[in-house]
């Protein structure tokens, strides 16, 4: 326990990163972050020292900062100026990573990605809202399964409930999508 002292309890970080990102997803004990133009992975435990460096990165664009999504094994980010990226989720042995599959999004994207079913979704700054298979394709760069219009561009996480795909836009509008059959 690193907290000391009767109520109230002053309290010291086990270990801290210093970053300009966004909010931090945890899964199976790495916490992932995007911070400075990478996707950065840390052991959620810690390194034993009080500033740790990521256990792995990988290059995501300069304005890469939404939170990112993790579904088996794979860790998705979506790039403002780019595309949507799949990583390995324990990284790749190699500074820094590479994707296993990138897909293709017009304008690049800014609300963070969700998964739902082995699908993607991820919201463009092209006003579409995009759905990719979570196993990629054939190539490194894949087309999505389909798209949807919207009206303003996604600002909120995709969220999948009752066979729909729900999501938010700079329009102040929520749009809901019925799902294909799988």
């Amino acid at each position: 326990m690193n907290c000391s002292g009767g109520p109230p309890k002053d309290c010291s970080p086990l270990w801290s990163y210093t970053m300009v990102g966004t909010t931090p997803t945890v899964s199976d004990g790495l916490v992932y972050i995007t911070t400075g133009g990478k996707l950065a992975a840390f052991p959620a435990g810690g390194c034993g020292q009080p500033m740790c460096a990521p256990a792995w990165t990988a290059d995501v664009g300069a304005l890469a900062l939404s939170p990112v999504a993790v579904a088996d094994g794979v860790v998705f980010v979506s790039a403002q100026e780019g595309d949507l990226y799949a990583f390995r989720a324990p990284g790749c042995g190699a500074p820094p990573c590479t994707p296993l599959w990138s897909g293709v999004m017009v304008g690049g994207g800014d609300s963070p990605p969700s998964v739902a079913n082995g699908v993607v979704f991820a919201g463009s700054n092209d006003e579409k809202l995009h759905a990719f298979s979570a196993r990629g394709c054939v190539s490194a760069a894949c087309q999505p399964l389909w798209t949807a219009s919207l009206i303003g561009q996604a600002t909120t996480t995709p969220v999948v409930a009752n066979g729909n795909v729900l999501v938010g836009t700079t329009d102040r509008r929520l749009f809901a999508y019925g799902l294909p059959a799988p």
